[in-house]
């Protein structure tokens, strides 16, 4: 427990956790104070007991002063550690953009700084410190090269794509194998079409711009991606491959699932890219745009 603690609305101090154990015994005897005595600190299975009663009776045996140097050290470790905190939030203003890194200033600052920023930030991104090995591999690894890459992290995977690190959630839960003839879709309107086959839902809302007709959505065909689509980003552009589109817009290898939606044939609507712009309605009518939710986003 630390020196205070906030629990359960109620604040826990520990006053006398820098005196010595022989100094806390002769304060109660002087005042006669009645306390609890906690059993578990005769069970020497635990760590803290055999250090207690095993270790610091020989220590303090052979140097007098040996518990308040560890107090003292524990005291400097504690401001150390408070001042690496707070370098690593000035480090991470420069570095951060949004909830990911950019490699290319991360590198401009000295290795040491490094590796605190990234224990820093894995820290708030996954819950806990990574280890030395990951925090290495990081280290060495993470600049050697502009390909995409992952380094798993636990429940959490870290992706570098175009110069950036982020960290993710590792796995995308169980997903039953879409149908290859597709999975029918109605949408009446805004709100949420929930997808279980693909993990997912389609959020569905009403814009003035952009969208597609409410009539069209009421009878797609979700399908799964098989090569050989084309998607027009834009009003008068090029139909391209969703490859070429994804690039265009940077979306990652690991973000490129999901259900397509087809219409009588056409393809409608593609994840992270959007709707086919040969799709939208003319302005001034009613229109819905969708966007794809998977489960691993909330």
């Amino acid at each position: 427990m630390p020196r205070q603690a906030m629990r359960d609305g109620l604040p826990w101090v520990r006053p006398w956790l820098e005196q010595p154990s022989e100094a806390i015994d002769a304060y109660v005897q002087a005042h006669g104070l009645s306390y609890v005595q906690d059993p578990s600190n005769e069970d020497h299975s635990y760590a803290r007991n055999r250090l207690r009663h095993r270790v610091m009776p020989a220590l303090t045996a052979a140097f007098p002063q040996a518990e308040q140097a560890l107090g003292a050290a524990t005291r400097q470790a504690q401001q150390a550690r408070e001042c690496l905190q707070a370098l690593a939030e000035i480090d991470l203003a420069a570095v951060a953009a949004g909830h990911e890194l950019r490699l290319s200033a991360l590198a401009t600052l000295p290795p040491a700084r490094q590796a605190n920023l990234l224990r820093h930030w894995l820290l708030q991104r996954c819950g806990r410190s990574p280890g030395d090995t990951l925090l290495q591999r990081l280290l060495s690894e993470l600049y050697g090269s502009d390909l995409p890459a992952c380094w798993p992290a636990g429940e959490q995977v870290l992706q570098r794509y175009r110069g950036r690190l982020r960290c993710e959630p590792a796995g995308k839960g169980v997903m039953v194998e879409p149908a290859p003839e597709g999975q029918q879709v109605c949408i009446d309107g805004p709100g949420r079409q929930r997808l279980d086959t693909w993990g997912g839902w389609l959020e569905v809302r009403s814009v003035d711009e952009g969208g597609v007709a409410p009539a069209r959505l009421r009878a797609c065909i979700a399908r799964a991606r098989s090569g050989g689509e084309q998607f027009q980003l834009k009003p008068g552009g090029v139909p391209r491959s969703l490859k070429k589109q994804y690039q265009t817009l940077g979306v990652p290898a690991w973000h490129r699932d999901g259900p397509l939606l087809w219409l009588d044939g056409a393809l409608l609507f593609v994840p992270r890219l959007g709707l086919d712009a040969r799709m939208w309605a003319p302005l001034g009518e009613p229109q819905l745009a969708l966007e794809w939710v998977p489960d691993t986003a909330g």
